[in-house]
Protein backbone atom coordinates (compact mmCIF):
# COMPACT_ATOMS: atom_id res chain seq x y z
CA UNK A 1 0.00 0.00 0.00
CA UNK A 2 1.37 3.90 -0.77
CA UNK A 3 1.36 6.28 0.97
CA UNK A 4 1.13 10.02 0.25
CA UNK A 5 0.99 9.57 -3.12
CA UNK A 6 -1.43 12.05 -4.71
CA UNK A 7 -2.63 12.60 -8.06
CA UNK A 8 -3.41 16.76 -9.30
CA UNK A 9 -5.03 17.68 -12.04
CA UNK A 10 -4.53 20.98 -12.67
CA UNK A 11 -3.01 24.18 -14.77
CA UNK A 12 0.23 23.58 -17.04
CA UNK A 13 1.43 27.09 -15.77
CA UNK A 14 1.13 25.85 -12.31
CA UNK A 15 2.63 22.69 -12.30
CA UNK A 16 6.06 23.58 -10.66
CA UNK A 17 4.47 25.70 -8.10
CA UNK A 18 1.64 23.01 -6.71
CA UNK A 19 4.76 20.37 -7.15
CA UNK A 20 6.82 22.38 -4.80
CA UNK A 21 4.76 22.91 -2.49
CA UNK A 22 3.52 19.27 -1.81
CA UNK A 23 7.02 17.50 -2.57
CA UNK A 24 9.67 16.79 -0.13
CA UNK A 25 12.66 19.00 0.80
CA UNK A 26 10.52 22.18 -0.35
CA UNK A 27 10.03 20.88 -3.67
CA UNK A 28 13.95 20.61 -4.44
CA UNK A 29 13.85 16.52 -5.20
CA UNK A 30 12.62 16.59 -8.67
CA UNK A 31 12.77 12.99 -8.48
CA UNK A 32 9.54 12.27 -6.78
CA UNK A 33 7.15 13.22 -9.51
CA UNK A 34 5.93 12.79 -13.09
CA UNK A 35 3.82 14.27 -15.68
CA UNK A 36 1.41 12.81 -17.80
CA UNK A 37 -0.08 14.32 -20.61
CA UNK A 38 -3.93 15.07 -21.35
CA UNK A 39 -3.68 16.48 -25.30
CA UNK A 40 -6.96 16.32 -25.58
CA UNK A 41 -8.25 14.24 -29.12
CA UNK A 42 -9.80 16.32 -32.23
CA UNK A 43 -13.29 16.92 -30.78
CA UNK A 44 -13.24 16.90 -27.09
CA UNK A 45 -13.84 19.40 -24.15
CA UNK A 46 -11.59 22.52 -25.19
CA UNK A 47 -10.75 23.34 -21.30
CA UNK A 48 -8.50 20.46 -20.71
CA UNK A 49 -6.15 21.71 -23.73
CA UNK A 50 -4.35 24.00 -20.59
CA UNK A 51 -4.61 20.97 -18.23
CA UNK A 52 -2.04 18.22 -17.11
CA UNK A 53 -1.73 15.90 -14.61
CA UNK A 54 0.66 15.50 -11.71
CA UNK A 55 1.65 12.25 -10.28
CA UNK A 56 3.71 13.14 -7.11
CA UNK A 57 4.88 10.59 -4.64
CA UNK A 58 6.29 10.95 -1.32
CA UNK A 59 4.40 14.26 -0.48
CA UNK A 60 5.15 16.53 2.39
CA UNK A 61 1.49 17.98 2.42
CA UNK A 62 -1.73 17.31 0.94
CA UNK A 63 -3.24 19.22 -1.71
CA UNK A 64 -5.98 19.78 0.53
CA UNK A 65 -3.83 21.68 2.53
CA UNK A 66 -2.34 23.78 0.09
CA UNK A 67 -2.94 28.18 0.04
CA UNK A 68 -6.11 28.79 -2.10
CA UNK A 69 -4.79 30.24 -4.43
CA UNK A 70 -3.12 26.45 -5.49
CA UNK A 71 -5.95 25.41 -4.83
CA UNK A 72 -8.23 27.10 -7.59
CA UNK A 73 -5.80 26.03 -9.92
CA UNK A 74 -6.71 22.14 -9.23
CA UNK A 75 -9.18 20.61 -11.31
CA UNK A 76 -9.23 18.01 -9.25
CA UNK A 77 -6.70 15.68 -6.79
CA UNK A 78 -6.55 12.02 -5.30
CA UNK A 79 -5.15 10.51 -3.06
CA UNK A 80 -3.63 7.03 -4.61
CA UNK A 81 -2.96 4.28 -2.19
CA UNK A 82 -2.51 1.10 -4.67
CA UNK A 83 0.10 0.66 -7.38
CA UNK A 84 -0.26 -2.97 -9.76
CA UNK A 85 2.48 -3.40 -12.02
CA UNK A 86 1.80 -4.47 -15.59
CA UNK A 87 4.40 -5.76 -18.19
CA UNK A 88 3.55 -5.25 -21.81
CA UNK A 89 5.95 -4.19 -23.35
CA UNK A 90 8.24 -5.83 -26.26
CA UNK A 91 8.93 -9.33 -24.47
CA UNK A 92 11.85 -9.89 -26.69
CA UNK A 93 13.30 -7.44 -25.15
CA UNK A 94 14.85 -9.05 -21.87
CA UNK A 95 17.39 -7.95 -19.31
CA UNK A 96 20.13 -9.48 -21.26
CA UNK A 97 19.15 -7.59 -23.85
CA UNK A 98 22.00 -5.58 -25.93
CA UNK A 99 22.25 -1.87 -25.36
CA UNK A 100 20.71 -0.52 -28.04
CA UNK A 101 18.04 -2.99 -27.14
CA UNK A 102 17.41 -1.62 -23.58
CA UNK A 103 17.51 2.03 -25.23
CA UNK A 104 15.15 1.37 -28.08
CA UNK A 105 13.17 0.44 -25.09
CA UNK A 106 13.43 2.97 -22.82
CA UNK A 107 12.59 5.16 -25.78
CA UNK A 108 9.18 3.16 -26.20
CA UNK A 109 8.15 3.62 -22.14
CA UNK A 110 8.62 7.31 -22.52
CA UNK A 111 6.25 7.59 -25.80
CA UNK A 112 4.08 5.32 -24.06
CA UNK A 113 3.86 7.48 -20.96
CA UNK A 114 1.77 9.47 -23.00
CA UNK A 115 0.14 6.85 -25.50
CA UNK A 116 -0.90 4.82 -22.81
CA UNK A 117 -4.60 3.67 -23.70
CA UNK A 118 -6.93 1.41 -21.46
CA UNK A 119 -7.96 -0.07 -24.50
CA UNK A 120 -4.90 -1.23 -25.17
CA UNK A 121 -4.51 -4.10 -22.14
CA UNK A 122 -5.21 -6.89 -22.76
CA UNK A 123 -7.94 -8.86 -21.16
CA UNK A 124 -5.82 -10.76 -18.66
CA UNK A 125 -4.31 -7.65 -17.07
CA UNK A 126 -7.40 -6.17 -17.18
CA UNK A 127 -8.44 -8.69 -14.70
CA UNK A 128 -5.59 -8.63 -13.02
CA UNK A 129 -6.31 -4.57 -12.55
CA UNK A 130 -9.85 -5.44 -11.74
CA UNK A 131 -9.19 -8.04 -9.18
CA UNK A 132 -7.05 -5.80 -7.44
CA UNK A 133 -9.82 -2.92 -7.24
CA UNK A 134 -12.26 -5.62 -6.31
CA UNK A 135 -10.45 -7.10 -3.37
CA UNK A 136 -9.45 -3.68 -1.63
CA UNK A 137 -12.91 -2.35 -1.48
CA UNK A 138 -13.62 -5.33 0.09
CA UNK A 139 -10.68 -4.40 2.54
CA UNK A 140 -11.91 -0.96 2.97
CA UNK A 141 -15.77 -2.01 3.34
CA UNK A 142 -16.40 -5.34 4.06
CA UNK A 143 -19.73 -5.09 3.45
CA UNK A 144 -20.10 -3.16 0.56
CA UNK A 145 -20.68 -6.31 -1.42
CA UNK A 146 -22.72 -7.73 0.97
CA UNK A 147 -25.12 -5.33 0.85
CA UNK A 148 -25.75 -5.40 -3.31
CA UNK A 149 -28.61 -8.23 -2.89
CA UNK A 150 -30.47 -5.92 -0.33
CA UNK A 151 -29.54 -1.93 -1.36
CA UNK A 152 -27.01 -1.80 -3.38
CA UNK A 153 -24.44 1.04 -2.48
CA UNK A 154 -23.21 3.24 -4.87
CA UNK A 155 -19.68 3.58 -6.43
CA UNK A 156 -17.94 6.29 -8.43
CA UNK A 157 -15.41 5.87 -10.15
CA UNK A 158 -13.26 8.28 -12.20
CA UNK A 159 -10.91 6.35 -14.73
CA UNK A 160 -7.83 8.49 -16.45
CA UNK A 161 -7.27 8.38 -19.65
CA UNK A 162 -11.73 8.75 -19.31
CA UNK A 163 -11.27 6.00 -22.76
CA UNK A 164 -11.22 3.18 -20.16
CA UNK A 165 -14.20 4.19 -18.32
CA UNK A 166 -16.48 2.37 -20.00
CA UNK A 167 -13.97 -0.59 -20.49
CA UNK A 168 -13.31 -0.66 -17.02
CA UNK A 169 -17.19 -0.46 -15.04
CA UNK A 170 -17.88 -3.09 -17.38
CA UNK A 171 -15.24 -5.67 -16.25
CA UNK A 172 -15.78 -4.82 -12.80
CA UNK A 173 -19.59 -5.24 -12.98
CA UNK A 174 -19.02 -8.67 -14.65
CA UNK A 175 -15.90 -9.54 -12.08
CA UNK A 176 -18.45 -8.57 -8.99
CA UNK A 177 -21.49 -10.91 -10.65
CA UNK A 178 -18.95 -13.86 -11.12
CA UNK A 179 -17.67 -12.97 -7.25
CA UNK A 180 -21.19 -13.11 -6.33
CA UNK A 181 -21.85 -16.48 -7.77
CA UNK A 182 -18.98 -18.03 -5.97
CA UNK A 183 -19.71 -16.91 -3.04
CA UNK A 184 -23.12 -17.96 -2.97
CA UNK A 185 -21.18 -21.57 -3.66
CA UNK A 186 -19.51 -21.05 -1.01
CA UNK A 187 -16.04 -20.35 -2.61
CA UNK A 188 -13.70 -17.59 -1.35
CA UNK A 189 -12.80 -16.46 -4.14
CA UNK A 190 -12.90 -13.06 -3.45
CA UNK A 191 -9.45 -12.02 -5.40
CA UNK A 192 -8.83 -14.70 -7.71
CA UNK A 193 -7.36 -12.60 -10.73
CA UNK A 194 -8.25 -15.95 -12.77
CA UNK A 195 -11.98 -15.39 -13.10
CA UNK A 196 -13.05 -14.85 -16.73
CA UNK A 197 -14.70 -11.21 -17.00
CA UNK A 198 -15.41 -11.88 -20.80
CA UNK A 199 -19.08 -10.45 -20.47
CA UNK A 200 -19.45 -11.42 -24.25
CA UNK A 201 -18.98 -14.85 -23.52
CA UNK A 202 -20.25 -15.58 -20.37
CA UNK A 203 -24.68 -16.53 -19.95
CA UNK A 204 -24.87 -15.77 -16.50
CA UNK A 205 -22.37 -12.06 -17.02
CA UNK A 206 -25.69 -11.10 -20.27
CA UNK A 207 -28.47 -12.04 -18.02
CA UNK A 208 -26.71 -9.74 -15.18
CA UNK A 209 -25.49 -7.41 -17.36
CA UNK A 210 -27.25 -5.11 -20.04
CA UNK A 211 -25.39 -5.11 -23.50
CA UNK A 212 -26.53 -1.45 -24.05
CA UNK A 213 -25.18 0.02 -20.74
CA UNK A 214 -21.83 -0.29 -19.44
CA UNK A 215 -22.64 0.75 -16.10
CA UNK A 216 -25.44 -1.52 -15.52
CA UNK A 217 -24.63 -4.28 -12.90
CA UNK A 218 -24.38 -5.67 -9.47
CA UNK A 219 -22.95 -2.14 -8.54
CA UNK A 220 -24.95 0.71 -8.80
CA UNK A 221 -22.28 3.24 -10.42
CA UNK A 222 -22.95 7.10 -10.08
CA UNK A 223 -21.56 10.18 -10.95
CA UNK A 224 -23.46 12.12 -7.78
CA UNK A 225 -20.64 12.67 -5.23
CA UNK A 226 -23.54 12.91 -2.72
CA UNK A 227 -25.02 9.38 -3.49
CA UNK A 228 -21.85 7.36 -3.44
CA UNK A 229 -20.96 5.04 -0.92
CA UNK A 230 -17.20 4.63 -1.79
CA UNK A 231 -14.78 6.89 -4.80
CA UNK A 232 -12.37 5.27 -6.77
CA UNK A 233 -9.88 6.73 -8.64
CA UNK A 234 -8.16 5.01 -11.54
CA UNK A 235 -5.35 6.19 -13.17
CA UNK A 236 -3.26 4.14 -16.23
CA UNK A 237 0.07 5.72 -15.78
CA UNK A 238 1.73 3.55 -18.49
CA UNK A 239 1.52 0.44 -20.25
CA UNK A 240 4.07 -0.46 -17.04
CA UNK A 241 1.24 0.57 -14.31
CA UNK A 242 -1.90 1.19 -12.89
CA UNK A 243 -2.02 3.08 -9.74
CA UNK A 244 -5.62 3.71 -8.01
CA UNK A 245 -6.94 5.34 -4.89
CA UNK A 246 -10.75 4.01 -2.78
CA UNK A 247 -11.60 5.96 0.00
CA UNK A 248 -15.59 6.99 1.35
CA UNK A 249 -17.08 9.13 0.21
CA UNK A 250 -16.98 11.14 3.86
CA UNK A 251 -13.23 11.31 3.60
CA UNK A 252 -12.45 12.34 0.12
CA UNK A 253 -15.00 15.07 0.38
CA UNK A 254 -13.47 16.44 3.25
CA UNK A 255 -9.64 15.75 2.49
CA UNK A 256 -9.45 17.37 -1.04
CA UNK A 257 -12.61 17.18 -3.23
CA UNK A 258 -14.40 20.29 -1.21
CA UNK A 259 -10.95 22.43 -1.36
CA UNK A 260 -10.79 22.24 -5.06
CA UNK A 261 -11.20 24.87 -7.87
CA UNK A 262 -14.03 27.25 -6.98
CA UNK A 263 -13.89 25.49 -3.43
CA UNK A 264 -10.45 27.21 -3.24
CA UNK A 265 -11.61 30.22 -4.71
CA UNK A 266 -13.98 30.52 -2.39
CA UNK A 267 -12.00 30.72 0.48
CA UNK A 268 -9.52 33.67 -0.78
CA UNK A 269 -11.12 36.52 0.96
CA UNK A 270 -10.42 40.02 -0.30
CA UNK A 271 -12.07 43.29 1.13
CA UNK A 272 -10.85 45.89 -0.94
CA UNK A 273 -10.70 49.86 0.54
CA UNK A 274 -11.17 53.23 -1.46
CA UNK A 275 -8.14 54.63 -2.81
CA UNK A 276 -8.60 57.96 -1.62
CA UNK A 277 -10.07 57.05 2.01
CA UNK A 278 -8.99 54.45 2.78
CA UNK A 279 -12.73 52.73 3.97
CA UNK A 280 -14.04 49.63 3.20
CA UNK A 281 -15.80 49.26 -0.23
CA UNK A 282 -18.25 46.48 1.06
CA UNK A 283 -19.25 45.82 4.88
CA UNK A 284 -17.45 43.60 6.27
CA UNK A 285 -19.04 39.85 7.34
CA UNK A 286 -18.89 38.91 10.89
CA UNK A 287 -16.92 36.26 11.56
CA UNK A 288 -17.09 33.34 13.40
CA UNK A 289 -14.22 30.58 14.75
CA UNK A 290 -15.95 27.40 13.90
CA UNK A 291 -14.69 23.72 13.42
CA UNK A 292 -16.83 23.09 10.44
CA UNK A 293 -14.69 22.52 7.61
CA UNK A 294 -16.54 24.14 4.99
CA UNK A 295 -16.67 27.92 6.69
CA UNK A 296 -15.18 29.67 3.99
CA UNK A 297 -12.84 31.77 6.00
CA UNK A 298 -11.29 28.73 8.08
CA UNK A 299 -8.64 28.97 5.67
CA UNK A 300 -7.08 31.86 7.28
CA UNK A 301 -7.18 31.47 10.60
CA UNK A 302 -6.12 34.96 12.22
CA UNK A 303 -9.61 36.40 10.78
CA UNK A 304 -11.23 35.19 13.08
CA UNK A 305 -9.61 36.99 16.30
CA UNK A 306 -9.95 40.53 14.19
CA UNK A 307 -11.31 42.10 11.17
CA UNK A 308 -8.32 44.35 11.45
CA UNK A 309 -6.88 41.18 9.72
CA UNK A 310 -9.15 40.67 6.60
CA UNK A 311 -6.86 41.06 3.78
CA UNK A 312 -7.02 44.93 1.97
CA UNK A 313 -5.50 43.01 -1.63
CA UNK A 314 -4.43 40.31 -3.12
CA UNK A 315 -0.69 40.84 -2.41
CA UNK A 316 -1.67 39.69 1.06
CA UNK A 317 -1.20 36.10 0.42
CA UNK A 318 2.19 36.61 -1.45
CA UNK A 319 3.54 37.83 1.76
CA UNK A 320 1.61 35.21 4.17
CA UNK A 321 3.12 32.64 2.18
CA UNK A 322 6.60 33.48 2.14
CA UNK A 323 6.12 33.61 6.00
CA UNK A 324 4.04 30.41 6.23
CA UNK A 325 6.56 28.47 4.16
CA UNK A 326 10.13 29.93 3.66
CA UNK A 327 10.33 32.16 6.86
CA UNK A 328 8.38 30.29 9.40
CA UNK A 329 11.88 28.94 11.21
CA UNK A 330 12.94 32.37 11.43
CA UNK A 331 10.33 33.80 12.83
CA UNK A 332 10.76 33.81 16.48
CA UNK A 333 14.68 35.04 16.06
CA UNK A 334 13.00 38.04 14.12
CA UNK A 335 10.38 38.82 17.09
CA UNK A 336 13.48 38.79 19.80
CA UNK A 337 15.74 41.17 17.74
CA UNK A 338 13.04 43.71 19.30
CA UNK A 339 13.73 45.37 15.81
CA UNK A 340 11.01 47.92 13.25
CA UNK A 341 9.32 46.60 10.28
CA UNK A 342 9.24 48.73 7.18
CA UNK A 343 7.12 48.29 3.99
CA UNK A 344 8.13 49.96 1.04
CA UNK A 345 5.03 51.29 -1.07
CA UNK A 346 2.71 49.99 1.49
CA UNK A 347 -0.67 50.94 -0.23
CA UNK A 348 -3.06 49.69 0.62
CA UNK A 349 -1.29 47.85 3.55
CA UNK A 350 -1.42 43.49 2.68
CA UNK A 351 1.71 43.31 3.76
CA UNK A 352 1.60 45.37 6.77
CA UNK A 353 -1.42 43.16 7.90
CA UNK A 354 0.78 40.31 7.41
CA UNK A 355 3.93 41.80 9.44
CA UNK A 356 1.74 43.13 11.94
CA UNK A 357 -0.14 39.77 12.73
CA UNK A 358 3.53 37.18 12.05
CA UNK A 359 5.77 39.64 14.03
CA UNK A 360 3.64 39.93 17.03
CA UNK A 361 3.30 43.44 17.27
CA UNK A 362 -0.40 43.51 19.12
CA UNK A 363 2.47 42.00 22.23
CA UNK A 364 4.94 45.36 22.47
CA UNK A 365 4.48 47.95 24.68
CA UNK A 366 1.39 50.18 24.49
CA UNK A 367 1.23 53.64 24.04
CA UNK A 368 1.92 54.29 20.71
CA UNK A 369 0.37 56.18 18.03
CA UNK A 370 0.56 56.55 14.26
CA UNK A 371 2.16 59.94 14.49
CA UNK A 372 5.67 60.47 13.05
CA UNK A 373 6.64 62.05 16.18
CA UNK A 374 6.08 59.04 18.57
CA UNK A 375 7.59 56.77 15.38
CA UNK A 376 11.09 56.63 16.77
CA UNK A 377 10.21 55.63 20.71
CA UNK A 378 9.33 51.92 20.12
CA UNK A 379 9.60 49.31 17.77
CA UNK A 380 7.04 50.13 15.22
CA UNK A 381 5.66 49.49 11.39
CA UNK A 382 6.87 52.10 9.40
CA UNK A 383 4.28 51.75 5.92
CA UNK A 384 5.77 53.91 3.30
CA UNK A 385 3.54 54.81 0.21
CA UNK A 386 2.59 58.24 -1.12
CA UNK A 387 -1.42 56.33 -1.48
CA UNK A 388 -3.46 56.24 1.17
CA UNK A 389 -2.99 53.66 3.65
CA UNK A 390 -6.55 51.75 4.34
CA UNK A 391 -8.38 52.81 7.48
CA UNK A 392 -8.07 49.21 9.39
CA UNK A 393 -4.49 49.17 8.42
CA UNK A 394 -3.49 52.43 9.88
CA UNK A 395 -5.80 51.81 12.95
CA UNK A 396 -3.41 48.86 13.66
CA UNK A 397 -1.21 49.16 17.07
CA UNK A 398 2.37 50.37 16.42
CA UNK A 399 1.51 50.98 12.77
CA UNK A 400 2.90 54.27 11.51
CA UNK A 401 2.07 55.79 7.83
CA UNK A 402 4.26 58.07 5.70
CA UNK A 403 2.79 59.60 3.25
CA UNK A 404 6.14 59.88 0.96
CA UNK A 405 8.14 58.39 -1.55
CA UNK A 406 10.81 56.18 0.14
CA UNK A 407 13.32 58.04 -1.79
CA UNK A 408 12.92 61.27 -0.18
CA UNK A 409 14.77 63.18 1.79
CA UNK A 410 12.02 63.29 4.54
CA UNK A 411 10.79 59.53 4.50
CA UNK A 412 14.89 58.68 4.59
CA UNK A 413 15.13 60.91 7.85
CA UNK A 414 11.85 58.75 9.19
CA UNK A 415 13.49 55.87 8.10
CA UNK A 416 16.53 56.80 10.42
CA UNK A 417 14.41 57.55 13.53
CA UNK A 418 12.67 54.04 13.29
CA UNK A 419 15.72 52.05 12.95
CA UNK A 420 16.94 49.11 13.13
CA UNK A 421 14.53 46.50 11.20
CA UNK A 422 14.62 43.33 11.78
CA UNK A 423 12.13 42.89 8.88
CA UNK A 424 11.96 44.43 5.67
CA UNK A 425 9.41 44.43 2.71
CA UNK A 426 8.42 45.62 -0.60
CA UNK A 427 5.59 44.92 -2.90
CA UNK A 428 5.53 48.14 -5.30
CA UNK A 429 4.89 48.64 -8.68
CA UNK A 430 8.13 49.49 -10.13
CA UNK A 431 10.58 47.09 -12.57
CA UNK A 432 12.49 45.28 -10.76
CA UNK A 433 16.26 46.55 -11.06
CA UNK A 434 14.79 49.71 -10.41
CA UNK A 435 13.28 48.73 -6.61
CA UNK A 436 16.50 47.09 -6.24
CA UNK A 437 18.29 49.92 -7.02
CA UNK A 438 16.42 52.71 -5.20
CA UNK A 439 16.37 50.13 -2.26
CA UNK A 440 20.41 50.21 -2.34
CA UNK A 441 20.57 53.91 -2.22
CA UNK A 442 17.83 54.71 -0.21
CA UNK A 443 19.40 52.34 2.65
CA UNK A 444 22.84 53.75 2.26
CA UNK A 445 22.11 57.05 2.44
CA UNK A 446 19.76 56.38 5.71
CA UNK A 447 23.09 53.88 6.92
CA UNK A 448 25.14 56.72 6.47
CA UNK A 449 22.78 58.88 8.81
CA UNK A 450 22.81 56.42 11.59
CA UNK A 451 26.60 56.32 11.24
CA UNK A 452 27.12 60.23 11.55
CA UNK A 453 25.34 60.44 14.79
CA UNK A 454 27.44 57.66 16.53
CA UNK A 455 30.15 60.08 15.37
CA UNK A 456 28.60 63.05 16.50
CA UNK A 457 26.74 62.14 19.56
CA UNK A 458 27.37 58.51 20.34
CA UNK A 459 23.66 57.79 19.70
CA UNK A 460 22.97 56.32 16.60
CA UNK A 461 22.95 52.31 15.86
CA UNK A 462 22.43 49.82 12.93
CA UNK A 463 20.17 49.63 10.44
CA UNK A 464 19.42 46.06 10.19
CA UNK A 465 19.21 43.81 13.10
CA UNK A 466 21.29 40.35 13.20
CA UNK A 467 19.20 38.20 12.49
CA UNK A 468 16.85 40.40 9.88
CA UNK A 469 15.05 39.22 6.37
CA UNK A 470 14.27 41.48 3.25
CA UNK A 471 10.89 39.99 0.79
CA UNK A 472 10.95 42.12 -2.44
CA UNK A 473 8.40 41.53 -5.22
CA UNK A 474 10.49 41.44 -8.45
CA UNK A 475 7.94 42.70 -11.20
CA UNK A 476 9.47 42.35 -14.90
CA UNK A 477 7.58 43.10 -18.31
CA UNK A 478 6.67 39.72 -19.33
CA UNK A 479 7.09 38.75 -23.19
CA UNK A 480 8.62 35.40 -23.27
CA UNK A 481 10.33 32.60 -20.90
CA UNK A 482 13.41 33.46 -22.84
CA UNK A 483 12.94 37.57 -21.19
CA UNK A 484 12.02 36.45 -17.92
CA UNK A 485 15.15 34.02 -17.83
CA UNK A 486 17.16 37.43 -18.81
CA UNK A 487 15.39 39.88 -16.52
CA UNK A 488 15.90 37.47 -13.67
CA UNK A 489 19.73 36.87 -14.49
CA UNK A 490 20.01 40.53 -14.03
CA UNK A 491 18.58 40.76 -10.79
CA UNK A 492 21.43 37.73 -9.88
CA UNK A 493 24.18 39.97 -11.19
CA UNK A 494 22.98 42.74 -8.76
CA UNK A 495 23.19 40.57 -5.73
CA UNK A 496 27.06 40.45 -4.43
CA UNK A 497 26.77 44.21 -4.61
CA UNK A 498 23.25 44.24 -2.60
CA UNK A 499 24.69 41.46 -0.64
CA UNK A 500 27.51 43.83 0.30
CA UNK A 501 25.34 46.67 1.32
CA UNK A 502 23.03 44.41 3.57
CA UNK A 503 26.08 43.25 5.59
CA UNK A 504 27.60 47.12 5.77
CA UNK A 505 23.74 48.15 7.29
CA UNK A 506 24.26 45.50 10.20
CA UNK A 507 27.74 46.33 11.36
CA UNK A 508 28.87 46.86 15.14
CA UNK A 509 27.67 49.84 16.69
CA UNK A 510 28.54 51.16 20.21
CA UNK A 511 24.57 51.77 20.85
CA UNK A 512 21.69 49.49 19.75
CA UNK A 513 18.23 51.70 20.60
CA UNK A 514 15.74 48.43 21.35
CA UNK A 515 18.97 46.74 22.79
CA UNK A 516 21.50 46.50 25.51
CA UNK A 517 23.10 43.89 23.11
CA UNK A 518 26.20 44.86 20.93
CA UNK A 519 25.72 43.31 16.88
CA UNK A 520 28.99 41.85 16.01
CA UNK A 521 28.88 38.48 14.98
CA UNK A 522 31.82 36.57 13.99
CA UNK A 523 29.94 35.79 10.62
CA UNK A 524 27.73 38.14 8.52
CA UNK A 525 26.02 35.04 6.16
CA UNK A 526 23.58 36.12 4.26
CA UNK A 527 21.09 33.90 1.77
CA UNK A 528 18.82 34.51 -0.41
CA UNK A 529 16.25 32.88 -3.25
CA UNK A 530 14.08 33.86 -5.96
CA UNK A 531 10.65 31.99 -5.63
CA UNK A 532 7.35 31.63 -7.97
CA UNK A 533 4.74 32.60 -4.92
CA UNK A 534 1.25 31.34 -5.57
CA UNK A 535 -0.06 34.47 -5.75
CA UNK A 536 2.69 36.20 -8.02
CA UNK A 537 1.46 36.28 -11.35
CA UNK A 538 3.26 34.94 -14.90
CA UNK A 539 5.72 37.92 -14.88
CA UNK A 540 6.50 37.80 -11.24
CA UNK A 541 9.27 36.59 -8.46
CA UNK A 542 9.79 36.89 -5.22
CA UNK A 543 13.02 37.69 -4.09
CA UNK A 544 13.83 36.17 0.14
CA UNK A 545 17.01 37.23 1.94
CA UNK A 546 17.89 36.40 4.76
CA UNK A 547 20.86 37.89 7.06
CA UNK A 548 22.48 36.11 9.96
CA UNK A 549 20.29 33.09 10.20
Amino acid sequence: MMQNVYAIFCYKQFVSRIRKACSHNDGTNTSDYFLISTASPKGRRKERIGYILLIINNARKSPGMLSPFARQQISWACSLNHRIRLDLLDPNITTNSSTEQKEKRQKVEEEIRIKASWNDLPQNELNHVVAEIHGQILNLDNTFFSQIQSSPPSLRISVFPNDGTEYLCRSLQAYTHQWLTNVKKGDNLHNDSSFTTNHTTSDTIISAIDPSDAFSGPIKITKSMQQATLVLHTILTSRKEVMFGISTKEEYWAQLHSKMNHHGTANIMICPTDEKTGEDKITLPTFISTDNSMNRFNETAIISRSPCYVPVSRAYYKLKQVMDEHLAHHLKQLQKTNGSCIDLGASPGGWTQVMHDCMKMNERKEGISSSLTNCCSHPVILSIDQAILARRVRELAHVCHVRQDFTNDSAIEEIAKCAPYSLVVCDASTDSNEVLTKIMETFDKVSCRIQNRIEADNTGGVLMTTPSAMVITLKMPYKSSQSMNRHLNQVVNTMPKMIQSITSWATKSTNNKFSTETINPPSMPVQYKIEHLMANSESERTLIIMLGA
